[in-house]
């Protein structure tokens, strides 16, 4: 996920302005002329994360840890997989700007279990310590059906955000397996 952000953030489009027309007068100062490039690398970045949000290609994830005593003996191993890794990336680069963008992984670390009511599911949820995130255990069904429509997801969320049109639609920014 990290050279995904770098990536995405290391973006840059052309920032060629065009010239106007030698019969007209137009005076750009400096700040003028570093404004519309500013506006430029935004339009280059949007259209950038745009085309990865809506990108079909599957960008699957699997990190394997283990974890070893004092002596070097292998006391537990784990496993992560990130599913469609670049586009939600793409998603959380929509909602979380700059250094909230590293936020997002402080603020997994520090779930807690979140006793809610309600619910037919029955699931399990736990809530950021910084109450910006919940996040909820699915089952293998809800995972498999998520991942079936998740193409369609990252485009409804690609035109809502970038047509700036509402949505009452819970942010998905992660499905993780562990």
């Amino acid at each position: 996920g990290v050279g995904v952000v770098a990536d995405s953030l290391s973006s840059r489009g052309n920032n060629n302005i065009a010239t106007p027309e030698p019969s007209r007068k137009m005076f750009i100062s400096e700040e003028d002329s570093a404004h519309a490039r500013s506006k430029a690398d935004q339009s280059s970045q949007r259209s950038q994360n745009e085309k990865q949000m809506v990108s079909q290609d599957k960008s699957y994830i699997r990190h394997r840890f283990d974890d070893h005593d004092d002596r070097g003996n292998v006391v537990c191993k784990f496993q992560c997989q990130t599913y469609w890794a670049k586009q939600f990336e793409a998603v959380r680069a929509c909602y979380f700007k700059g250094d909230e963008r590293e936020s997002y992984l402080r603020s997994l670390a520090t779930s807690k279990s979140w006793a809610t009511q309600g619910g037919k599911s029955g699931a399990a949820f736990s809530k950021s310590s910084d109450d910006r995130l919940v996040v909820k255990c699915i089952s293998r069904v809800e995972l498999q059906m998520f991942l079936e429509f998740a193409p369609a997801y990252f485009e409804y969320m690609a035109k809502a955000y970038y047509h700036h049109l509402p949505t009452v639609l819970c942010k998905i920014l992660g499905v993780y397996t562990i």
